[in-house]
């Protein structure tokens, strides 16, 4: 076909090799002993550690102390469901929480056994702290609004929505 660029020769393994390290998105891989047995440069990078730091070891050992019951209750599910999305905090090489939201699937044989289950993991901490920010500021001017002496009303399709102590003062209700 002329004009056309032929696309490189690679093989299946080169494709998923490539496709795992150079995307963004942490990426681990468990065997049926739930060790992890692969993982990328990006969740080297998102934790701070080394491949060796982290293979052949559980992934438990790199939850945060508090989503450790959480992270134990989805990778009992990982023999339940093929596919899990939540949210776990994960704690770097220099102790720092990175707030990850995990994509988990599990691969069977054919006869439903185990074979191993992988994850990719997006550092979701400046969501996080945005979110905190907006929750902080949202109570600040709830605070302020509720506060203020004057009565203030929020309306909409002909019926108060939400209203002040004072405007409640004025208006006796």
């Amino acid at each position: 076909h002329a004009g056309s660029v032929a696309a490189p020769s690679m093989n299946n393994e080169e494709i998923y090799r490539n496709f795992i390290n150079l995307t963004s998105e942490g990426y681990w891989m468990m065997n049926a002993a739930r060790e992890i047995v692969e993982v990328n440069d990006a969740l080297c990078r998102m934790l701070g550690l080394a491949r060796e730091e982290m293979l052949g070891r559980r992934p438990g050992d790199f939850v945060d102390e508090a989503n450790r019951e959480i992270f134990a209750f989805q990778t009992a599910r990982i023999n339940e469901t093929l596919h899990r999305i939540y949210d776990i905090t994960l704690k770097s090489k220099s102790g720092e929480d990175v707030h990850t939201r995990f994509n988990a699937t599990s691969v069977c044989d054919a006869a439903g056994n185990l074979r191993h289950s992988f994850a990719f993991i997006t550092d979701v901490s400046e969501l996080r702290r945005v979110e905190s920010e907006l929750r902080r500021s949202l109570s600040e001017q709830g605070i302020i609004l509720e506060n203020a002496g004057f009565g203030i009303a929020l309306s909409g399709k002909q019926k108060f929505l939400w209203v002040n102590r004072q405007l409640e003062e004025l208006l006796g209700y």
